[in-house]
């Protein structure tokens, strides 16, 4: 995928903050954990953190490190033994240990599928050289202490602005990995979803798909399926779904003419795809008034089993 192709992927990402404060781990203490519901987030405000990862090479992280954790990472934080008091990322510290500023979030690209979902390894990027993270995590820290007017929308943003950044440094750097970000590195894969991404509503098939990709049909199915833990065309309808569900929320279109603008061949069709993803059919979910409604926010309701989507669509 080249330099236009990720900075349109990463202009339909959407990012929801769960929750951002402030931990003090002392010499001894640490955090574990694997958090099934989301992206953990640390920014190291001062001391240097250790991450420990099962079956990996331990990772020091200094004051400014902004660490993405995928769901479901086992890992181990701690502060490291040579880490003393003093000031880093811009928060002064007299007491020796590891300061930092965590919470959880959700990202998505283009409601299809979650941003580090297939990665296996934590992305951890020195971002200390940037006076706007360090603003930023300042900003959503007071936001969650003192909530004002509209304190997620300027959350969701200000954190969105803190994953590019470290997308971007990590992306940059070309090193290999599973995952979303491998498969973005790979131009064949990345020219399909860059498709898909640009124009859901298309005439997309998985031969279509891998004539994007330059491969057979056979080898794109199998790596694409590999990568992002699902079908093509299961990637193709949740694309379709959540671009339906913005114009629900967004507009007064009919849901007849949304249903054909996003590449369904009916109304009915489009219901009863939507009902199953969401909960809700399109009428009532607009009706609710539902912002940013999100495939596995329904999901984790209980309101679709999890295999539901995943050949939906399939030819």
């Amino acid at each position: 995928m080249n330099e236009a192709e990720f900075d349109t992927m990463l202009t339909t990402m959407s990012v929801a903050v769960q929750n951002f404060f402030r931990v003090r781990l002392k010499q001894g203490h640490s955090l574990t954990g694997n958090r099934d519901g989301g992206i953990a987030v640390h920014y190291v405000l001062a001391g240097t953190m250790c991450l420990e990862v099962a079956q990996q090479k331990d990772i020091l992280c200094g004051p400014g490190t902004l660490v993405l954790l995928p769901p479901g990472l086992e890992r181990t934080i701690r502060p490291a033994f040579d880490a003393g008091s003093g000031a880093g990322a811009g928060e002064a510290s007299d007491e020796p240990g590891l300061l930092l500023a965590t919470g959880a979030i959700t990202a998505r690209v283009c409601g299809a599928f979650g941003l580090l979902d297939s990665v296996s390894a934590p992305i951890a990027e020195d971002l200390g050289d940037s006076a706007l993270i360090r603003e930023s995590c300042r900003l959503m820290l007071a936001e969650f202490v003192e909530a004002g007017y509209q304190s997620r929308v300027l959350a969701d943003a200000l954190m969105k602005v803190c994953v590019v950044m470290a997308l971007r440094r990590a992306f940059s750097r070309g090193e290999p990995d599973s995952g979303l970000l491998g498969t973005l590195r790979d131009p064949r894969l990345g020219r399909a979803i860059a498709a898909v991404i640009g124009n859901p509503a298309a005439r997309h098939s998985v031969a279509s798909l891998a004539g994007e990709a330059s491969m057979s049909r056979s080898a794109f199915a199998r790596e694409f399926t590999s990568n992002l833990a699902m079908t093509p065309m299961a990637f193709v309808v949740r694309a379709r779904l959540q671009q339906g569900a913005d114009l629900l929320s967004g507009t007064r279109l009919p849901v007849k003419m949304i249903a054909a603008n996003i590449g369904f061949a009916s109304r009915s069709h489009f219901s009863r795809v939507f009902s199953a993803a969401f909960g809700a059919d399109p009428s009532s979910f607009r009706r609710a008034g539902v912002r940013k409604g999100r495939i596995d926010g329904a999901r984790r309701n209980g309101a679709v089993p999890r295999h539901s989507l995943f050949h939906a669509g399939e030819r």
